[in-house]
């Protein structure tokens, strides 16, 4: 189905979303709408966080504030959200993603562990159909 609707919206059109939602170097190829690229963890944490944040993106920092020992902020990392999905894609792909934390999904091993939360994720499938990873909110 991702394959599908990818094909739909396009290469480029896909590509422009990723980096809008902080994702470099997508290739123009069709294994990138199954997220088959490279990434580092602080870039695909920051794309996923616009998605449970209804399209806005907020930059990520390591270091949120400096304090003086007189409590004086000596550096505040600049946060200004912007919108850069629609609220209802975000919806909608939460929704697909919601799915892999069901009975079933890929994510479901942390609701038999007893989490209960409303959440959504993706897994990072090798080639003996293990998870590699995890990313979710």
């Amino acid at each position: 189905m991702t394959d599908r609707e990818g094909e739909k919206a396009g290469l480029s059109a896909m590509a422009e979303i990723g980096r809008a939602c902080g994702l470099e170097n997508v290739p123009a190829q069709p294994a990138a709408y199954l997220g088959a690229f490279e990434q580092n963890v602080a870039r695909v944490t920051e794309a996923y966080s616009v998605l449970a944040a209804h399209g806005m993106r907020r930059p990520s920092f390591l270091i949120e504030r400096i304090d003086d020992a007189s409590g004086s902020i000596l550096f505040k990392a600049a946060s200004k959200p912007r919108r850069v999905l629609d609220p209802g894609l975000s919806w909608l792909v939460t929704t697909g993603l919601a799915k892999v934390m069901e009975k079933g999904g890929t994510g479901a091993g942390a609701k038999s562990m007893g989490f209960s939360k409303p959440s959504a994720g993706k897994t990072g499938t090798t080639n003996d159909y293990r998870d590699a990873w995890f990313v979710g909110y």
